[in-house]
């Protein structure tokens, strides 16, 4: 028998739920991965499952799951045992209450009738297009067809449901010639529709791969450095998007507690967290709670506005949820949902672009840094970002122009700080995981080269 939302519900309140939310998700995902330069396992995943939280009187809450549909009612008792044993909680607000919703784009069905041929003829591709230069060699990556169905009921009226599709291509290579060996390097595109390049993530993996096997050198200094999207992702993961949670400020453990109305960042900076972003990958109707997503700003010209919120953070202020609660959210995204209570998490961070071309940036650089990707940023420290990196791979930028690998380079500073610290932001943008963003550079960054102290 399915999992009916409804029913189990209605039997945790019987079995003594003052309130009570059921989640599930059900995902197919089919892959094709690639390793060694070949394709090297084709296959579909069926997976689904429910979370169930209860909340007993005095806000004491309790959470179990199952991926079992004939086990439904040792999942209700289960989350009342640990309800039962879970201390009061003062500030329980009650589950949200039905909203209006607004449709978001994010499933196609061009996406979901894709077979497996398919998935496996786009590795092809990208591997094909890799292999035009004899000197590359493809080591890993996938294609990936995902389809999410997400379906939330709770005892405050809350009954929705949701369908969405991804679409994801990475590659990784290196390049070999007279003894060099270049760094791995990456390349990627992903779409909620059929609107992925398998031929470009080749052509590119393969093409930074190359310019890798040219070597600079740099003096360790304050340097102009430019972030590619992928770079600034993963340094905000683990600082500014960290930062910016309505539950870590309340905790005092973000930087910019205390700081709605002050200047934080160069006037150049716009920043928002939008759910209902046309194509963003995680752009939805309403979050792993049942709350509406919506675009909310958090940096404005440079001052800041606002920070994201669940239901529960949001109540402790007299708030409205911002749409940001989130389930089994991690940064390659297979911790499935339902296994987990929702938490503060960003949607899609989307940082407003410049005026001027990636071309035109790196004309105005004397001498400076282009970073394709940072190693270590996990590091970094969320509450303070102060962060200690290897940028990899990264060139010299000289007189305007992109010179060769510098290896063994380091970056370090503050990422709040850096805010303070944008020149200039280019006209194009690309979507990086979690945020969508254009090329950014920065002013006076530490740059540590190999052999610096």
């Amino acid at each position: 028998m399915p999992f009916d939302l409804s029913l189990i519900i209605r039997k945790a309140e019987k079995f003594g739920a003052k309130e009570a939310e059921a989640f599930l998700i059900r995902r197919r995902k089919m892959s094709s991965e690639i390793k060694g330069g070949e394709i090297d396992l084709s296959s579909t995943k069926l997976e689904e499952g429910v979370g169930l939280r209860v909340v007993l009187d005095k806000g004491r809450v309790g959470f179990s799951y199952s991926n079992d549909p004939s086990k439904q009612e040792e999942l209700i008792k289960k989350s009342i045992k640990v309800a039962r044993a879970n201390e009061e909680d003062e500030n329980w607000p009650s589950f949200p209450c039905c909203k209006n919703y607004r449709r978001v784009k994010n499933f196609y069905k061009e996406v979901v009738n894709m077979g497996s041929d398919e998935v496996v003829e786009m590795s092809k591709l990208m591997l094909d297009s890799a292999k035009l230069d004899e000197r590359v060699q493809p080591f890993f990556g996938s294609s990936e067809v995902t389809y999410d169905f997400r379906e939330l009921c709770n005892t405050q009226g809350i009954h929705v449901e949701e369908e969405s599709t991804l679409l994801s291509l990475n590659l990784s290579t290196i390049a070999r010639e007279n003894g060099k060996v270049s760094p791995i390097c990456f390349e990627y595109d992903v779409s909620r529709s059929k609107d992925v390049d398998p031929e470009r993530v080749g052509r590119e993996a393969s093409e930074i791969a190359l310019k890798c096997l040219e070597h600079s050198k740099i003096e360790s200094g304050e340097k102009d450095v430019l972030f590619s999207q992928e770079a600034l992702m993963m340094l905000w993961l683990f600082t500014i998007s960290q930062g910016i949670k309505g539950d870590q400020v309340q905790r005092e453990t973000s930087f910019l507690a205390g700081k709605i109305g002050e200047k934080v960042a160069s006037e150049k900076v716009s920043l928002s967290d939008d759910g209902t972003l046309e194509g963003g990958v995680f752009s939805h109707s309403f979050d792993d709670e049942g709350v509406p997503c919506q675009k909310t700003e958090i940096i404005s010209d440079g001052t800041l506005k606002g920070f994201i919120y669940d239901h529960y953070s949001a109540r402790k202020e007299g708030k409205e949820s911002t749409g940001n609660a989130w389930r089994g959210r991690d940064f390659f995204g297979e911790k499935l949902p339902y296994t987990s209570v929702p938490r503060v998490a960003t949607t899609n961070l989307v940082l407003e672009k410049g005026r001027k071309s990636l071309d035109q940036l790196i004309d105005e650089i004397d001498e400076g840094v282009l970073v394709r990707s940072l190693q270590g940023a996990h590091s970094s420290d969320p509450e303070s970002g102060s962060f200690s990196v290897v940028a990899t791979p990264s060139f010299l930028i000289e007189k305007g122009e992109v010179k060769g690998l510098l290896r063994g380079i380091m970056l370090s500073g503050n990422a709040f700080s850096l805010l303070e610290k944008v020149r200039e932001l280019s006209r194009e943008t690309r979507t990086a995981y979690f945020l969508v963003a254009p090329w950014i550079l920065f002013e006076d960054v530490r740059v540590i080269a190999k052999g610096s102290s």
